[in-house]
């Protein structure tokens, strides 16, 4: 699940390393919504885990085939709209935080149209007028983009719908600017309707750096700064900190993002009944608070990655529970 980091790092820069302080978190939580599980409009699909034990080997069960689905990419607008979406599954649904139904363009439904997905949804991103971007899983060489009643407003490439460069995927950065990765290697940015040949797979924040983390080993993650990312995605480095996390080992973390006043978020999923945290830290690196999610064991054995707004860094964490998928919004104090 590690993402391919596109970076070439020139020059010195000393790395230093922090262990983790026990620190006073200054997030509180409140339950926003929970979505049921089901395959009724207003439900979200989920698959009970399938099991294969393909070698013959009834009595080791570490070499069997395991295969999970559910939704797996999750987007929080301005309104605290939810937006979810399944890769295996086809789905991509969007509900108020009160628990509305705003639309179902999931495969099979009413509003789906094949020009937004075909074989599944990649990524998801809403900008600040509610407009929505979909990346597809197949090949195709532009991200649609069309608006909650379901109107394809545009087919976004910095080459043009019909150039056979396809889109590879999309990446977040602050004050709704995308970059675009595609198939030939390059980077373009997206913003107000105009593509540069610049980005990366890191986040660009308002100061102009690209911030980015990635796990070191099963017991560390790095956060890095990086400047000035050529058309391919490689930049030059400005600082890098390693943090060491003590407790079980780390089998997936990710970069959630940069807030507005600049914080840096980076989520960390350990082995463990209580190891789903969210480090932040300041633009110098520097960890400042952290939030611990409580233990969510379901029958499904499916997680998703919470989810982080830069307006004003709410954390939304998508738990996933027996009865269905409850979005719980951590929000400083």
């Amino acid at each position: 699940m590690n993402k391919r980091l596109l970076i070439c790092l020139y020059g010195l820069s000393l790395p230093f390393v922090w262990y983790r302080a026990i620190l006073a978190s200054q997030y509180s939580s409140a339950e926003l919504l929970v979505i049921p599980w089901g395959d009724a409009t207003n439900q979200l699909k989920i698959n009970m885990p399938y099991y294969e034990d393909v070698f013959n080997t009834p009595e080791d069960s570490s070499d069997d085939w395991v295969e999970l689905a559910g939704p797996n990419r999750n987007f929080v607008d301005k309104n605290e709209n939810i937006y979810v979406s399944s890769f295996r599954l086809k789905q991509l649904k969007s509900f108020g935080k009160d628990g509305h139904l705003i639309f179902d363009y999931s495969k099979g439904a009413v509003g789906y149209d094949s020009e937004i997905f075909e074989a599944g949804v990649r990524q998801i991103f809403v900008d600040t007028m509610c407009h929505l971007y979909v990346a597809h899983a197949d090949r195709h060489d532009y991200v649609a983009m069309l608006d909650t009643s379901g109107h394809l407003l545009a087919r976004l490439s910095p080459h043009g719908q019909g150039s056979g460069i396809m889109v590879i995927n999309i990446y977040r950065n602050s004050d709704d600017i995308l970059s675009f990765y595609l198939e030939d290697n390059t980077f373009y940015s997206f913003s107000h309707g105009i593509f540069q040949p610049n980005g990366a797979t890191s986040w660009m924040a308002r100061d102009g750096f690209y911030y980015t983390g990635y796990q070191r080993d099963s017991t560390a993650i790095v956060i890095i700064k990086l400047k000035n990312p050529d058309l391919n995605g490689n930049a030059s480095l400005e600082s890098k900190s390693t943090l060491e996390i003590t407790g079980a080992f780390i089998w997936y973390s990710e970069f959630l993002g940069v807030d507005d006043e600049s914080q840096l978020y980076h989520f960390v999923d350990q082995y463990g009944p209580d190891a789903r945290k969210v480090f932040i830290f300041d633009e110098q690196l520097e960890q400042v608070d952290q939030v611990e999610f409580p233990l969510q064991l379901n029958r499904y054995h499916w997680e998703m990655r919470p989810f982080m707004r830069p307006s004003d860094g709410n954390i939304y964490e998508f738990r996933c529970l027996d009865d269905g998928l409850h979005v719980i919004r951590w929000s400083k104090e």
